[in-house]
């Protein structure tokens, strides 16, 4: 499943290097990502203690994806979705943990709905992550 993506960068205020991917996702794409960020919080945090700080910001670091997935899913629509490497990153392993644990796990309806479509942005989202830790790196950006 293609995901066409682009890596920007620039400078930061700081003077650093700022680094965003734009990916381009249909309604699908987004509503398969939304499904697996939600399942993965479901999953995860369903205790009702965390444990630390750090557990409390990824889960809302999470929430944040799966909520900003699913607003423009409903639309059916493509979409261009601009994420800082470190969020491209989480929903890469959301993606990731996800089609894992439907391996050997229960699966819902939905899951297997969403499945397919999200092994389709496995191998693309790996890609585009990958040229932007080489471009935050100071490499060059290719094109895909």
């Amino acid at each position: 499943m293609l995901v066409p993506y682009s890596v920007d960068v620039r400078p930061s205020p700081d003077g650093g290097r700022l680094v965003e991917v734009t990916l381009e996702l249909s309604a699908r794409q987004l509503a398969a990502g939304a499904h697996a960020a939600g399942r993965l919080l479901q999953e995860r945090y369903r205790v009702p203690v965390l444990d630390s700080t750090e557990e409390i910001l990824a889960m809302r670091e999470l929430n944040r994806l799966a909520d900003e997935l699913a607003a423009p899913a409903g639309t059916g629509a493509r979409v261009r979705l601009t994420l800082t490497v470190a969020r491209l990153g989480r929903l890469r392993e959301a993606l990731e943990a996800f089609a894992a644990g439907r391996a050997d796990g229960v699966l819902l309806e939905d899951d297997v709905r969403m499945l397919p479509d999200v092994h389709g942005m496995l191998d693309p989202l790996a890609d585009a992550h990958q040229a932007a830790i080489r471009a935050a790196l100071g490499a060059a950006v290719p094109h895909p």
